[in-house]
């Protein structure tokens, strides 16, 4: 028998993680009372969930978006030292946008397109073959059938169960839903 015939190679996968921060503050906080997270946690698990013991995925870098208040804001300083302690982890970067005061308090302005670049230009460059995002917004949709159907991307999503968009779960090669089983690599 020739070497190597008959046998099946692990193939390498490589991973990149996007993350929409307000997402998943606002998410754990209304399910269980609490904003706080373990990020250095969740990407390695999670990309073992997506990918069976045959391939061999290679996380190249996580991706995390938010928005931080203004200088002037007094919660201006704890919200730094959160992204600044989430940006000490490997291979993690924090991307920020803004936060606009409204009648209703804090929208955030400019994140959802810092992650949408981010995916699509590295997607466009080759630096990964799977991007998996953690977000739940509808608004993110053509950014995944594009992905998908222009740069031949494979896009896998991660959403909480009751806070997401059925056509964006629907949209995703493949999507887990974080229910309490699940919840626990987040804490």
């Amino acid at each position: 028998m020739l070497a190597g015939i008959g046998r099946r190679t692990p193939i390498t996968r490589r991973v990149m993680f996007f993350i929409d921060g307000g997402y998943l503050r606002e998410s754990l906080k209304q399910i269980t009372g609490d904003e706080n997270f373990a990020l250095y946690n969740f990407p390695e698990y999670f990309t073992r969930q997506f990918f069976p013991s045959i391939y061999n995925p290679e996380l190249i870098r996580t991706y995390y978006y938010d928005a931080i208040y203004d200088v002037d804001n007094p919660l201006y300083k704890e919200r730094k030292d959160y992204f600044d302690a989430l940006n000490s982890y490997e291979n993690v970067e924090v991307k920020l946008g803004s936060l606009v005061k409204t009648t209703d308090g804090y929208r955030q302005k400019g994140v959802d397109i810092l992650m949408a670049n981010d995916v699509l230009t590295k997607a466009y460059q080759d630096h990964y073959d799977c991007a998996i995002l953690f977000c739940g917004d509808r608004d993110i949709l053509p950014l995944v059938q594009v992905v998908k159907d222009a740069a031949g991307k494979k896009v896998y999503g991660i959403v909480f169960d009751g806070h997401y968009s059925k056509e964006l779960r629907n949209e995703f090669d493949k999507c887990i839903v974080i229910t309490d089983k699940n919840l626990q690599y987040l804490r």
